[in-house]
Order: structure tokens, then C-alpha cells, then sequence
């Protein structure tokens, strides 16, 4: 299958925000505490045109969800004196408790939800554009020891290390479809994915939003 993406991006950033943009479009076009403070806005959302193009680019918008699971170990550490030994050799620097109550395991998963919009969509794919944050979750996360007086110190705690990571697009219909993360870009905050699924969204966002070059 050939994965280059037809259309790459133009004024991504902007287009990153539309599904809350639209949110408020659509609030302010339905409802207003004030009428002395909101005429204004509520007549020029009122015509027609500008309510089309809302409900356009509100088809658009779809869910996204990744699940991650890290497995977790957990260090109990040896106290002498009331504070941790040293021990060079030890993964924590620090010497462990003999045999298994040194190192317990344990796996959680770790879920993260987040909007795109489908900006292309052919018969079994779509490509969604939504933000690298929620697609890059961390590999590994460590946590450390508190003293006495609540300030962190340089004894492990934990580490979680990421074994894998499962994504997913939630469609118009709310059926939830694989994908896979196929473009990041760390500067913008931007991330694009592929969805192997037809009708993900009624439509694919209809304005442009990429100059029409390759993907590296």
C-alpha cells in the first residue's frame, strides 16, 4: 500500500484548534445569556452560510484514543540509621532488599483522549490530524523518593517502561477503528495518523491545510 500522504500541511496549527473553535462557533450561534452583549455576534451566525460551514467542519472532528501499558517496578530499598545504603551496583544506586521483596512487578495501562480532524479519506483510509502529544506517550516514566520535608530526592522509587501502545480512531458512528501514528512534528505540536477504514467521517475536512508535497 502506498503510504505517502497525499496532502501534508498548511496553517496545521490553525486547523489543530478547530474542533474547539467550532464548539464555540456552535455555542455562540445557539445561545446567549446576554442579547445586549451577543446580537452582534448571534446575526452574522445566524446566516446561513456561516452555520453550513460550522456543520461542515463539525463532521470533520472525530475521537482519538491511545492506550498504553507500562509495566511498573516498584524498589524497596534497605534502611540503616534511618536512610537508604549505598550501593553502587544496585539499578537504584541504592541497596535493595534481599530476594523479592527488592523489586516487585506489576503492569497498568495508562489511557489518553484527544480530537482530529480527517482531512483526506479514500476507500479504506483515512488521514487524521490531531496533536503529537497525545500520540507520543513516554517510553519511561520514573519516580522518586520524598524526604522528610516533602522535597524529592535522588532515591528510585519506581519506574514504568512502555511496552506498547494501541491506537484508535472514534468514528461519527462511535465505532472505535485500529490506526497507527504516521508523522509527528515536535515544533507544532502536530501529529498525523492512518486509520484503515472507510466512513470514518461523513466527510473529510473540505478546506485546505496542506501545500501538496511529499511526506519525508
Amino acid at each position: 500500500m502506498d503510504k505517502r500522504l497525499p496532502t501534508p500541511l498548511r496553517n496545521a496549527t490553525w486547523f489543530l484548534i478547530a474542533p474547539t473553535l467550532v464548539a464555540c462557533l456552535m455555542c455562540f450561534s445557539g445561545c446567549s445569556s446576554s442579547p445586549s452583549r451577543f446580537d452582534f455576534v448571534n446575526e452574522r451566525l445566524m446566516l446561513l452560510h456561516i452555520q453550513e460551514k460550522i456543520r461542515t467542519a463539525a463532521s470533520s472532528v472525530v475521537g482519538i484514543a491511545v492506550s498504553s501499558e507500562y509495566r511498573v517496578e516498584m524498589f524497596q530499598h534497605e534502611i540503616r540509621n534511618g536512610v537508604p545504603v549505598p550501593d553502587p551496583t544496585s539499578p537504584t544506586h541504592y541497596r535493595l532488599k534481599a530476594g523479592a521483596m527488592g523489586i516487585s512487578t506489576s503492569y497498568k495501562n495508562q489511557d489518553v483522549y484527544g480530537a482530529g480532524l480527517v482531512i483526506f479519506q479514500e476507500p479504506r483510509r483515512a488521514v487524521v490530524l490531531t496533536s503529537r502529544h497525545i500520540l507520543l506517550q513516554p517510553d519511561t516514566v520514573n519516580s522518586f523518593c520524598l524526604d522528610s520535608t516533602g522535597n524529592v530526592t535522588d532515591i528510585l522509587y519506581s519506574r514504568a517502561v512502555r511496552t506498547h501502545s494501541a491506537y484508535q480512531v472514534i468514528g461519527a458512528t462511535g465505532r472505535w477503528h485500529t490506526a497507527r501514528p504516521e508523522k509527528t512534528d515536535p515544533h507544532n505540536d502536530l501529529g498525523l495518523m492512518i486509520a484503515e477504514i472507510e466512513g470514518v467521517a461523513p466527510v473529510p475536512f473540505p478546506y485546505d491545510v496542506a501545500y501538496d508535497r511529499k511526506l519525508d
